[in-house]
This record gives structure tokens, sequence and C-alpha cells, in this order.
């Protein structure tokens, strides 16, 4: 709840000046990451941190990554898109992008922008799909088969993270999981965060989420879940035939991130996460408006995040959300930038005042914590 002021001037930068981002033929490169483009299909190729010692593409699986796969009723006769045709959308050297348009089954024109930040440590890709208006039964994924040796993966959920079979009860779906904000996958010493900005639902390993309806007699549901490195993101369907439309059409926008990092943190996933869906508000000021300091500041383990922060209904201070995203034990203190506020208590939805609190906190794994800030 800050605000810095940012002038933009048509002026020679003073001072030397960061590398920024490159475009070498089909290769983009930062300070952090090299990514390299597959000139045949116009998937990705290969992803390299320069702190981690493998490509986190699996380069041996023929399905590619973020590529454009269009099927029939329960995931058959797949087909890929075709004809990759490159251009530099942006040259930095803040920021740099490929965008691949490619023929594609199902639609009149599929676009690829792969893009690189100077100072990101992530790739930020946006498919586009032209959708055609078509009837018959059809189906729209993008497979990202990753490489992480030994790699466990865990699903984000609302106040969670998921991992299959290990957290889920007995009868659960298997076939496909909702992902709130990202998949990770990783080892004891690195990993990969894969953010679905737009796409909730995801398969591992096959597309298996429509088997049940090629054979009721077989089984239909998976009873166990066989771990995987390869993702679906599974963005079209028009098979189910209760309360939906009979077809998709017009352009369709599907983002996504991908951050490579070093050992799994939970609070600094969930905060990647949440922050690509609420990103800064930039507006316009005037020449004398000034930048102004933060309403408050969380200090300690920064796993604890405000999830929520507004007014309260009887205009008397605020609601304030705060959620341990870990499952170790944390503390936080809340430092309020400028008045200060007269109490701190324990509340609920109907903004009660309970328990009174002290600016400094203990949570349990996980917790959250809903507090009422009054001010007189």
């Amino acid at each position: 709840m800050s605000a810095t002021r940012f002038t933009l001037k048509k002026e020679k930068a003073e001072g030397e000046q960061a590398a920024g981002v490159a475009i070498n033929g089909l290769t983009l490169t930062n300070e952090w990451l090299t990514v390299k483009m597959d000139e045949a299909t116009g998937a990705i190729a290969s992803i390299r941190q320069k702190d981690i010692p493998f490509d986190l593409v699996d380069a041996t699986d023929s399905l590619g990554f973020n590529q454009y796969w269009y099927t029939g009723k329960d995931a058959a006769n797949p087909r890929r898109s075709t004809k990759p045709f490159f251009k530099i959308k942006e040259n930095g050297p803040l920021v740099a992008s490929l965008l691949v348009e490619s023929d594609a089954p199902g639609a009149n024109l599929f676009s690829r922008e792969i893009q690189l930040t100077t100072g990101s440590n992530r790739v930020d890709i946006l498919n586009l799909v032209d959708k055609k208006r078509v009837y018959e039964d059809e189906n729209l994924r993008f497979s990202f088969p990753f490489n992480v040796p030994d790699g466990e993966l865990r699903i984000d959920l609302a106040w969670a993270l998921m991992q299959p079979e290990k957290d889920q009860l007995k009868g659960a779906n298997k076939n496909f999981f909702c992902a709130q904000h990202f998949v990770d996958i990783s080892n004891r010493t690195d990993g990969v965060t894969w953010a679905n900005l737009d796409a909730p639902i995801v398969e591992t390993g096959e597309m298996l989420a429509q088997r049940w309806m090629s054979d009721l007699a077989a089984e239909p549901w998976l009873k166990t879940w066989t771990p995987s490195n390869r993702l679906f993101s599974w963005v079209m369907n028009n098979v189910w035939f209760v309360n939906y439309k009979g077809h998709q059409e017009g352009p369709v926008p599907f983002r996504y991130s991908v951050r490579p990092h070093k050992a799994f943190d939970s609070g600094d996933a969930k905060k990647f996460g949440i922050g690509l869906v609420q990103p800064l508000i930039l507006a316009p000021v005037g020449e004398g408006q000034a930048g102004f300091g933060p309403l408050l500041q969380l200090a300690g383990d920064p796993a604890v995040i405000v999830t929520s922060l507004r007014p309260a209904r009887d205009g008397n201070g605020y609601m304030l959300r705060l959620f341990n995203a870990s499952e170790q034990a944390a503390t936080a203190s809340l430092q309020w930038g400028g008045r200060q506020p007269s109490g701190l208590f324990l509340s609920n939805v109907k903004e009660k005042l309970f328990e009174q609190m002290q600016p400094e906190m203990k949570f349990g794994a996980w917790e959250i914590r809903t507090l009422r800030v009054v001010f007189e």
C-alpha cells in the first residue's frame, strides 16, 4: 500500500548501464536465463538458468514445450500446430520477445510470444488462440514437459499446497487437477514454478481428463497417480454436454510464467503466483505528485503475507488478513508507516472485536488470521 513516482524523459542515460536482454537468432538471454526456440515446431527447446545445473525443458519429450495440441473426445487423434513463422517483437534492452505465428487445427491463427525482461528471473509466455467455431467434439491443450531430476510436484490451492496422492482423500480425482496460481516441480536443491494465470485445469503425464468418456465399462477414473514432470494446460473443451455452450470462438489469450529457483520455498512461490495476478497499478499523476510510503509493513518471517486489506464497513480502521504460507511456524510483526492504531483485535467476517493482539504475532503452519485495526 505504497506508491513510487517515476518520470520518463527523452534524455541520454547516465552512468554504466546493465547489459539487458538480447536476441540472437532464436535464442533470448538476460542476466539469469537463456531460452532457445525449436525452429521446426515453434516450441521452446531449452530453458537454462545460470545457477541450475540442468536444462529445465525435457528435450527428449516429443510433445514439445508450450506446444499446441488439438484433439477429439478423450484426446483422440492429437494434432499440433504447424508451419511456425518467427519474428522479433521486442528487441531490448529492457524487454525482448520472439513472436511465433503458426497454423493450428481448430483455429484461424495461433501465436506464441516468448518474453524475457532485464533483471527478471522468469520466462513470460503469451499464447493467443484465434478460435474457429467448431461444434464437433474438441479439446485444446498446451504441453509443458519439464526436466527436474527427482522432482516432487506441488499444486497451489487457495490456502495450501497439495501433492497428488499424498494429500488427497480416497476417491479424489487424479485424472486432472485445479491449480489456483501455480504448479511447482522441485528436488532438494533446485526447481521451477510454472504459473497458469488464465487456465486452472492441469493434467500430468498424459491427456487423461476425459478417459471416462471412452469406455464406461472400463475403469474410468485413475485409482493411483503416477508422478510425472510433464504438465498439460487444458484450456478448451466442448465435449461436456451439460450447461455448456456448443462452441468457443474468437481470440483468447492464455498467459504462463516459468520461474526457476533453488530449494523450494512455499511462501516465495505463493507471493510469485499472487503477484502475477495482482500486478502493480500504474496511474498517471501530475508534475507535483510525490510518492508516499507504505500504510503498513510486515517484519519477521517472509512466509507471512497480507492477503486482504480494506477499510472497515463502519469507517473506523481496517480489516486485515494475514496468512502463513508455510508448513513451518512463523513470527511476524506489523509496523505502521503513518497514523498509529489504538487497537489490534482478532476478528471475523462480521468485523467483530475479539481478543486484543500485540503487533508481534506467532503463526502456526498454514494459519490464517483475520484482524480488525481500529484508530479510536
